[in-house]
């Protein structure tokens, strides 16, 4: 996936914080920053559909027959006619699925890298070879670290499932 500027920027920040040391962890840093410049873009969003709002209502604001006339200074009231006048349109929900949606990928991408994190000695480190003598050999093919994927979910009834069958076979085998 190509990284824009911002994302590469991103990028360095987290991996001087967390320290990647191999492909995976750099890859999970990588997954980290995009969310996290998706959320970050998606409060962009959110300021300005309230900015806009705002430019809404006052405009109406022109037509005093349409509403009432209010204290031209009484922001909160503005930015309620605004907020009103912008989720007459759908705009607010799909923001707020995007913000969930980014929201849920950063969290995600966080709890990948500590797993991954908490993983490190299973995993080889990569090191730098570095070669006193130049060679006539072509460099070996590095041989390519299995892809984990994220393991599956969990919803509460289930975790509640397994405990409960977890401790009748503790109590099953106390008995016998």
């Amino acid at each position: 996936m190509p990284i824009d500027s911002d994302v590469a920027s991103l990028v360095a920040e987290f991996s001087a914080v967390f320290q990647p040391v191999n492909a995976l962890e750099r890859l999970a840093i990588e997954r980290i920053a995009h969310a996290h410049h998706s959320l970050m873009n998606s409060y962009q969003v959110e300021s300005g559909l309230l900015a806009f709002g705002l430019k809404l209502a006052h405009d109406v604001a022109n037509n005093t027959e349409a509403i009432g006339s209010p204290e031209p200074s009484d922001d909160s009231y503005w930015m309620a006619a605004g907020f009103h006048e912008c989720t007459q349109n759908g705009d607010w929900q799909v923001l707020l699925r995007l913000q969930a949606q980014a929201e849920r990928l950063y969290r995600r991408a966080v709890e990948e890298f500590e797993r991954l994190r908490a993983l490190r000695g299973s995993f080889p480190e990569e090191q730098e070879l570095v070669s006193e003598e130049p060679s006539n050999e072509e460099p070996a093919a590095k041989s390519p670290i299995p892809f984990i994927p994220n393991r599956p979910r969990q919803s509460r009834q289930q975790r509640r499932a397994a405990a409960r069958a977890n401790r009748a076979t503790q109590v099953a085998a106390v008995g016998t």
